[in-house]
């Protein structure tokens, strides 16, 4: 987690300096700490940070692909759109399941 946190605070600051998982991952097995998975990763440490004052953030699409830290309010609006576009995508999901329920069950 050391390693991770002190690679994103030196190279990760800020949108337009985010890091895809292949760079962190290679920062990390060049310093000698294996292979990591990103599902490990996102399911400890970046999980950890956004239960805290930290919070990793991160972007899928381009031009901001990859994990950071922000340095400014419009950093943490791009994963406040994420989160938006998430929680839509989720709701319409909960929708076509509850209609799948009521069609089938009541």
């Amino acid at each position: 987690d050391k390693a991770i946190l002190e690679y994103l605070a030196t190279n990760a600051i800020g949108r337009v300096n985010a890091k895809p998982w292949s760079a962190i991952n290679a920062h990390l097995r060049a310093n000698g700490f294996g292979n990591m998975q990103q599902t490990t990763f996102q399911q400890t440490l970046l999980k950890k940070t956004r239960e805290s004052s930290l919070f990793i953030l991160s972007c899928d699409r381009a031009p901001h692909k990859g994990y950071f830290i922000a340095a400014e309010k419009e950093d943490a609006e791009v994963m406040v759109h994420w989160y938006k576009n998430r929680i839509a995508s989720e709701e319409t999901n909960l929708y076509k399941l509850e209609e799948l329920i009521s069609q089938r069950w009541l």
